[in-house]
């Protein structure tokens, strides 16, 4: 929760809902912020719930179980709104599109586990960011992931804790696979159900941790990039080819640094039956995105799914030497979609879709989907 003190400052509270009236003790004071723990509510929100789990508050990977899920949707939404106001400078009173989680509990299909400082188990790391709180279950991972917490070996005294950290995920295509410290080298791809179909993923790669969301962002990227009639689609750093893989008709490009990735994303072409328009290729992406960017007199539309820290500078490169006509940018961290829309919409685009989707409830966390096209008369970079 934001709120303000007497002094005007922003402050951030833990714990808190727009609308309380609440007792807070200040933690710490930034130079254009504050922070605050709640210490007593005095008048709660009607929005106010029982969070269902026994560490919350404790454990630093949930902040919103104390708020309905539909209060959660919305407050997310407007964070969206506001933070691509502030940082990115864009005027946007709505988002178009917003898609709730259909299961705002047990989704999660793979967790990660630490061990307790005794030894004595596994667990959570707690919002210091230091010490572990155990858990015998997570209310937002899925049953399967939880079922198999218990099976966990105890940690060993003695050994490093990278070493005996624990992992846990989860596909319906192979089950559930468990193992403690670095991931082994020979662990079965996960072979997850999108659009009705395998979709297969090496060890390793980024898959979304929430199926139910996942499909919902691969059905509108189909639903919005399908019917442009861009003469190519360029799905820079695709990993195992989801977000291309969703686009029919025309021809599309993947382009990843990791060779796995792109074995997978070759084998996911021929399963769903689009192999002869879907092409993958391994390298420097940032060196193939800036040839294959450059103008050759085909409508380009560009997939960018950055990694939470936004694209890097040599892609920011690319995209403003090439301007593609349509740019769709998917993003998991708001601060860095706004600091990158920022550089790329005075260019000469404008938002032409916007959407929120609902990825991570229960947490603050969320992802977005942002079409941008090149408005008319706006050239490439000389």
């Amino acid at each position: 929760m934001v709120a303000r003190l007497p002094d005007g400052r922003v402050c951030f509270i833990a714990g808190g809902i727009p609308g309380e009236r609440l007792v807070i003790e200040v933690t710490a004071i930034r130079k254009s912020y504050a922070e605050a723990m709640l210490v007593r509510v005095v008048v709660p929100s009607p929005d106010r719930v029982t969070p269902p789990c026994a560490v919350y508050g404790r454990c630093g990977g949930c902040q919103y179980q104390h708020v309905a899920y539909e209060r959660q949707v919305q407050l997310k939404t407007r964070q969206l709104t506001d933070v691509l106001q502030r940082i990115g400078g864009l005027q946007l009173t709505a988002i178009d599109e917003i898609h709730a989680a259909p299961a705002p509990w047990a989704y999660r299909n793979r967790i990660e586990l630490h061990p307790m400082a005794d030894r004595s188990g596994h667990g959570y790391i707690t919002s210091d960011d230091r010490t572990v709180v155990a858990i015998t279950a997570c209310p937002i991972a899925r049953p399967e992931v939880n079922a198999a917490i218990a099976g966990l070996p105890t940690p060993p005294a003695g050994a490093g804790a990278e070493d005996v950290r624990a992992s846990i995920r989860w596909a319906p295509g192979n089950g559930t696979v468990a193992w403690t410290g670095p991931e082994p080298t020979d662990l079965p791809w996960r072979i997850e159900q999108v659009g009705g179909q395998a979709y297969s993923v090496p060890s390793g790669s980024f898959a979304q941790v929430n199926p139910a969301v996942a499909e919902v962002l691969f059905t509108l990227v189909g639903r919005w990039l399908s019917p442009l009639g861009a003469g190519r689609v360029v799905d820079a750093y695709c990993g195992a080819g989801f977000l291309g893989l969703a686009v029919s008709g025309g021809p599309v490009l993947g382009l990843e640094t990791d060779a796995r990735s792109i074995t997978a994303a070759r084998a996911n072409a021929v399963t769903r039956g689009v192999a002869s328009t879907h092409t993958y290729v391994t390298g420097n992406v940032d060196l193939m995105l800036e040839k294959q960017l450059a103008p050759n007199g085909v409508t380009t539309c560009l997939i960018l799914d950055p990694p939470r820290a936004g694209c890097g500078a040599a892609t920011l490169r690319a995209v403003a030497s090439g301007m593609p006509e349509w740019i769709l940018y998917v993003s998991c961290e708001p601060s860095t979609l706004a600091r990158d829309l920022k550089a790329i919409v005075p260019l000469g685009y404008q938002v032409q879709r916007t959407a929120f989707l609902d990825m991570f409830p229960q947490t603050a966390h969320f992802e977005s989907a942002i079409l941008l096209v090149r408005q008319a008369g706006s050239a490439t970079a000389t």
